[in-house]
């Protein structure tokens, strides 16, 4: 088993690249684990996914009690908002407050453990992802490179 320190951000970014999200259009894109691939290499994947997901999960806790710190209610009261700016212009102090709090946290480190996943198990994974995060996995000492082929 390897061990590599993520800032949260990447935690949460690798969560993403596994399980696929919605972009901001709304489409759904697939993540790795949407791809055939053996079945041990789903099993340590999902590994790496649960412990992403319990991170993402503390992220998301912390961001919610900041929000419900530093924002106030909707006028229906179903939610709590922190505008970007004040009514006059200004930028908000409480939106200065939280984007600093919360890039702190998302600075933070943490260790992921897995094992380590060699280049040639990826040949038949399929995705439209830039994987950033998930290629730092990646053992990249085990590349194969792929024949040159002759030109006609």
């Amino acid at each position: 088993m390897k061990e590599i320190k993520l800032k949260l951000a990447e935690f949460m970014q690798l969560f993403d690249e596994l399980a696929g999200f919605n972009n901001q259009e709304g489409k759904q894109i697939e993540g790795i684990l949407s791809s055939k691939m053996s079945l041990s290499t789903r099993y340590w994947l999902d590994n790496i996914l649960k412990q992403c997901s319990i991170e993402k999960e503390s992220v998301e806790k912390i961001k919610n009690e900041l929000i419900s710190k530093l924002g106030t209610p909707s006028e229906d009261g179903q939610s709590i908002m922190i505008p970007t700016y004040l009514e006059s212009g200004e930028i908000n102090p409480s939106f200065v407050e939280f984007s600093t709090e919360f890039g702190k946290l998302l600075e933070e480190e943490k260790t992921l453990t897995f094992k380590e996943i060699p280049v040639s198990l990826l040949d038949t994974i399929e995705t439209e992802l830039h994987c950033q995060v998930f290629f730092k996995l990646v053992e990249a000492s085990n590349q194969t490179t792929p024949p040159i082929e002759e030109q006609a």
